[in-house]
Parts: C-alpha cells; structure tokens; sequence
C-alpha cells in the first residue's frame, strides 16, 4: 500500500523480473485483467503492474499471448496498450530486451521491425490456418 503520495505500485516489484518499480526511471506497465460486463453485472478491474519492456519481450519470445499471472488470453487491444507505453517510454530501442524481443520478430517478419500488436496478429493467423 502506497502512501498518498506516492502509486500504489511505488512499493512493489515486478512478477516477471522481481526487479522493484521504484528502482525504474519509468513507471511500471499496468495490465488490467477484468471488467467484462455480463447480464449479471460486471466483474472487479484488477491492476497488475510489469516492467513493460520485459512483459512485451515475454509475450513475443513464446508467443503466448496470454496474461503471466492469471493466463487468461489476452485481446489485441492490451498489445496496442503495451505498444503504445513502450513508445511513450521510449524502451522500443531499450537494452536488454529489445535485442531478444527484434530478433525474434525479425524472424516472424522476414527482418523488418514489428510491433507486439503485429506479432499477435501473425500468431492469430497461424492458430486459425492450423483450426482450418
């Protein structure tokens, strides 16, 4: 629990990398899992906090679109979040992940540079021609 001052997340550390958030020059990626509305209401929004650059290194290395911590899948539109903190944070050109992160999607992209939101795009694909 944070002070009135400072995020909730001040305090905490990433899942992913167990490095603390306070030790960031960035705030930490907030990917939020919940708030889907039913006919019997809607469910709570939990925040769950990740170092962005390693979360979007996570997600494109194994090519598993899917939340670290509740494995729900995640939708396209968390992508584009997660793409547009990397660049408002400037960590797209970002050591030590990027190097990881682009040589996979060179790999998937024939060696232009991609987006995560891309990547989830080609592994849709892939997963429907295997359905078909």
């Amino acid at each position: 629990v944070g002070s009135p001052l400072l995020p909730a997340w001040w305090n905490c550390e990433c899942p992913l990398t167990l490095q603390a958030f306070n030790t960031q020059p960035h705030p930490p990626f907030n990917l939020q899992v919940g708030g889907v509305t039913s006919g019997e209401g809607s469910e709570p929004v939990y925040d769950h906090w990740f170092d962005g650059g390693y979360l979007a290194t996570y997600l494109v290395q194994s090519l598993n679109f899917v939340h670290p911590i509740t494995r729900q899948p995640l939708q396209r539109s968390a992508c584009v979040h997660l793409d547009e903190y990397l660049a408002e944070y400037d960590l797209t050109d970002q050591e030590p992940y990027l190097s990881a992160r682009q040589e996979r999607a060179k790999r998937l992209s024939g060696g232009s540079r991609i987006t995560v939101a891309q990547v989830y795009d080609m592994v849709a694909r892939s997963r429907l021609k295997e359905v078909s």
